[in-house]
């Protein structure tokens, strides 16, 4: 009787220790600490007007902007999606031609490692007994994710497309922008930690710049020298929050639009799709 009591004693602590060291292990995941994998932000860029025809199934990596505004130009007459690629690099996935719109792709997440970036991105396929139509698709998507990393490719099997799930509005907070000057170029941008955002707002305006939680937020928005600018709505489905940015009517001159939303593995930046 002794030495049953004495077992049980042995794996209650055996028990015990191992919760202890589960629960360590993922505070130090939650606090990205050095060699723990961690996810990053994501910007899915608006890409209306690309055409992936002719595009074989292939994953690209551009780091420099002279590479990315020449592919884009081998492939759209419309202007491509600015990026700054001092702080982010622009990341694509094509698949290549597929026989119906049931073929899909999304980019899924971006996990910092010690060696680099792992880019996981998830191919989708018809589910049985759905009709598609009988057209030829090219899929593809494109992010950009923190530059300065090495960039790898993880492609986890194929899952069965699934109708959308719903989508919930996103608290989003509209920065003052008053008292930024004229901006020099047209430009998405995305700001994923106070340095750099500090530095940006230093470079167009004397006055101190918005206060931003980056341990919960980070902003997104669009810069037009020509033209106005307006924060249209904002939402999210899945784990992806989607920002849309509309023309601000005539005699409405806003120049910047600047949002802080809460961070999310991915925040696609876009148009109000009346407006693409």
């Amino acid at each position: 009787m002794a030495k049953a009591s004495t077992m049980w004693r042995c794996v209650i602590a055996a028990t015990i220790g191992l919760t202890v060291l589960c629960l360590l292990c993922e505070g130090a995941a939650g606090r990205g600490l050095s060699g723990v994998a961690h996810l990053q932000t994501m910007i899915g860029l608006p890409t209306n007007g690309l055409d992936a025809t002719g595009i074989p199934a292939q994953q690209v990596v551009f780091s420099r902007e002279n590479d990315w505004v020449g592919f884009w130009k081998a492939h759209s007459s419309a202007p491509a999606p600015l990026v700054d690629f001092a702080r982010w690099q622009v990341v694509a996935v094509f698949l290549g031609p597929k026989p119906s719109p049931g073929y899909g792709l999304r980019i899924v997440d971006a996990t910092e490692t010690p060696s680099g970036t792992q880019v996981t991105y998830r191919q989708f396929v018809p589910a049985p007994g759905m009709m598609y139509a009988q057209v030829i698709v090219y899929p593809y998507d494109v992010v950009a994710i923190p530059a300065g990393k090495t960039v790898s490719f993880a492609n986890p099997p194929p899952r069965e497309r699934e109708k959308p799930g719903p989508t919930q509005p996103v608290q989003a907070r509209v920065l003052d922008a008053g008292g930024l000057a004229m901006p020099r170029e047209a430009r998405h941008l995305a700001f994923a930690d106070r340095e750099s955002w500090e530095a940006f707002w230093r470079g167009y305006c004397a006055s101190a710049p918005p206060v931003v939680d980056f341990s919960r937020q980070i902003v997104v928005g669009a810069a037009q020298p020509s033209g106005g600018l307006e924060f249209a709505a904002a939402d999210k489905q899945g784990h992806a929050i989607r920002i849309r940015l509309k023309r601000a009517p005539a005699g409405l001159d806003l120049k910047w639009v600047l949002v802080a939303v809460p961070r999310a593995p991915r925040v696609d930046l876009g148009w109000e799709e009346s407006q693409l």
